[in-house]
């Protein structure tokens, strides 16, 4: 009889006590073994290392901007040009530009006599010098700087006239930039009174 009264199930009240007991030691085991940090003064140096980082939660905007410039390379060599791209399509053709200044600006044919100017650039004027197809033929700007060319002809419904001429700057006697000596000769290549045509070329 003693003994079955020894395995009976405690009462309700022993039974609250018991849990009331287990509930406290479990909850102070759980409270001493959790650690609350709300600051980085509580944080001895040096005591968090990498493997204490959880892999990708450093942000750019989390290392000092000294340690980004350290961590920077130098600048790598300069890359092999690269291939020549293909040709672009032909452009549209652009405006027309205004019409130069005619490379002959100076020109006068003269009779054999070398007086009377046929035709000319305007303010031309000429004269025979010595009878022997020396002729002095003075323009109204200067000549000086420009190429002259000179040749046999110019006389109306006349044959044409077989020999040379030939034109150079007058002497500095003549004391005139304007002024261009003409020499013209026959078939023979004798000094001869002829019509000439002469053309002058300035830069």
């Amino acid at each position: 009889m003693r003994l079955r009264r020894a395995l009976e199930l405690p009462s309700p009240a022993m039974g609250v006590a018991i849990v009331a007991v287990v509930l406290t030691t479990t909850g102070v085991a759980v409270a001493g073994s959790s650690v609350f940090i709300r600051s980085s003064s509580q944080i001895k140096n040096g005591a968090v290392t990498g493997s204490d980082i959880r892999n990708g939660t450093i942000k750019r905007a989390d290392i000092a901007s000294g340690t980004r410039r350290a961590l920077r390379g130098s600048r790598g060599p300069t890359g092999a040009n690269g291939a020549t791209g293909a040709t672009g399509a032909t452009g549209a053709t652009g405006p027309t530009g205004p019409a130069g200044p005619p490379a002959t600006r100076l020109f006068a044919a003269i009779n054999g006599a070398g007086n009377t100017v046929q035709r000319s650039s305007g303010g031309v004027t000429s004269e025979g010098i010595s009878g022997d197809g020396a002729y002095q033929v003075t323009f109204p700007q200067s000549v000086a700087a420009c190429v002259a060319l000179a040749s046999l002809g110019g006389e109306t419904n006349a044959d044409p006239i077989i020999g040379s001429a030939s034109a150079v700057p007058a002497p500095a006697a003549a004391n005139t930039p304007r002024v261009l000596r003409v020499q013209t000769a026959n078939a023979a290549g004798a000094p001869a009174d002829l019509a000439f045509e002469l053309a002058v070329f300035c830069p």
